[in-house]
This record gives structure tokens, sequence and C-alpha cells, in this order.
């Protein structure tokens, strides 16, 4: 398409087809100008921006939701311990006596508590045993509730 204005000046724009790419060829005065124009350059500018920012949201959001799984299973896993230690105390005294006991776990877990205590049921003979394990900053807590034999409890028949 050629344009002429009213300074005999010609304009000349040539839609050409590469394999490699495709750009505007324009020929002003008899030179050859290829390229892209700078709107064009900063529409593209501004739709990567906006792509590149959804996926940093997404990795951050990802990584945050790493870790509270990781918090999570680190919970569970001491609460599965500090049970163990409780159910080992109730099978060497026969059951478990009414109380509570709490403490706070040694090494790398320094920053988590456990706590423990015991509450009566309908069932005669039977304690509701609740343990519970949180980091010190309350920022994350399990609680199990199971039930265990009285150790002074003797049926009457």
């Amino acid at each position: 398409m050629t344009l002429t204005t009213g300074n005999n000046t010609d304009y000349t724009d040539d839609l050409t087809d590469d394999t490699d790419y495709q750009c505007h060829q324009r020929k002003i005065s008899g030179i050859s100008v290829k390229g892209v124009t700078l709107v064009e350059v900063l529409l593209a500018v501004v739709v990567l921006s906006v792509g590149l920012v959804g996926v940093l949201r997404a990795y951050a959001a990802s990584i945050g939701a790493l870790e509270v799984s990781r918090e999570t299973v680190i919970t569970i896993e001491l609460l599965k311990e500090e049970m163990a230690d409780v159910e080992q105390k109730m099978i060497e005294q026969g059951g478990i006596s009414a109380g509570s006991a709490s403490g706070r776990f040694d090494g790398k877990f320094a920053d988590y508590n456990w706590a423990w205590g015991t509450a009566t049921t309908a069932q005669e003979g039977l304690y509701e045993l609740t343990m519970s394990v949180a980091r010190a900053d309350g920022a994350r807590q399990v609680s199990l509730v199971t039930y265990a034999q009285d150790k002074d409890y003797e049926p009457s028949e």
C-alpha cells in the first residue's frame, strides 16, 4: 500500500511473511526499515509481566502450603510419640489414674509443648484421655482423644 502526502513523499507498508517471524517492513523515502512498533513492545511487556506475577504468586502460595503441611506432619508425629510413651506407662501400671501432665520436647523440637489430661466418663472404669501437642507460639495444635482403663477400677460381680 502506498500513501502519497502533500509534499510528494511516498510511504509504503509491505507486510512480509517470514518463516521465523512476521514483521512490518516500511519504506520511508526509499529506506527499508524492519521492526516492531513501541506500542507492540509495551503490550508484550505488559502481558508477560501479568503472567509472571501470576506465576510468582502461585509459587509463594505453594511455599506457604508446604510449610503448613510440614508443621502439621511434625506436630502429628510428636503427638504419636508422646501417645506411645503414655501407652507404655499405662501397660506398665495396668491402666491410668486421674490426673494430667504437661511438658516440652527436647532437642530440635524444643519449641513444641505436650499435655495430656484425663476426665471421667459415663462408662465406669474408663477415663477419657485427651492429648495435645502445640507449638510454643500457639501457631499449630493437634489434639487426640482416646479412652483408657482406670488402673484402680475393680469390676463388681
